[in-house]
């Protein structure tokens, strides 16, 4: 492997995840890039990692640091990361399948669970009063303007106009 600038107990480890997986450095394409984002610089380091992984067809850029070499570490942590949970989510999926005999896929789940959600809705819909129905009762303060009535202000009070 690669060597990082870290401490060998997390090169261990990646080196660890990556044999779980099954996973060489060979299985990697790499380049760098400077991330300068559209500023204009001086020097323009590349200092910035791409690492895809052509068979999981996964990407991963990674400009955290000003180091390239930090950053070729940190690229691969996350990118086993990304594999791991994909792996992970296969194997949660097939575990599903052999207990409920993969009758229902999730397209399935998802409109079964919506026609559900419709049906308690329509059965039981959200109580609207009866006043608010008809447009009986009190009309808010910023609604009177709109109907043309004037909204009565008691004598004397702050918001009056004085005569002179």
């Amino acid at each position: 492997m690669v060597r990082f600038p870290v401490s060998p107990s997390k090169v261990e480890d990646l080196r660890r995840r990556m044999d779980t997986l099954g996973l060489q450095e060979s299985d990697f394409v790499e380049r760098f890039f400077c991330p300068n984002h559209g500023r204009v610089r001086k020097r323009q380091a590349q200092i910035a990692v791409h690492l895809y992984h052509e068979e999981s067809k996964t990407e991963i850029r990674c400009y955290r640091s000003t180091s390239q070499a930090l950053n070729r570490f940190l690229a691969r942590r996350m990118l086993v990361r990304q594999l791991e949970k994909i792996h992970d989510g296969d194997q949660a999926a097939s575990k599903k399948q052999a207990t409920h005999g993969g009758s229902e896929s999730a397209v399935n789940h998802m409109q079964r669970m919506f026609v559900q959600s419709f049906e308690r809705d329509i059965a039981q819909p959200y109580s609207i009063p009866a006043q608010k129905l008809l447009g009986i009762g009190n009309l808010p303060s910023k609604l009177i303007g709109i109907h043309g009535e004037r909204a009565a202000s008691p004598k004397g009070s702050k918001g009056s106009r004085r005569s002179s």
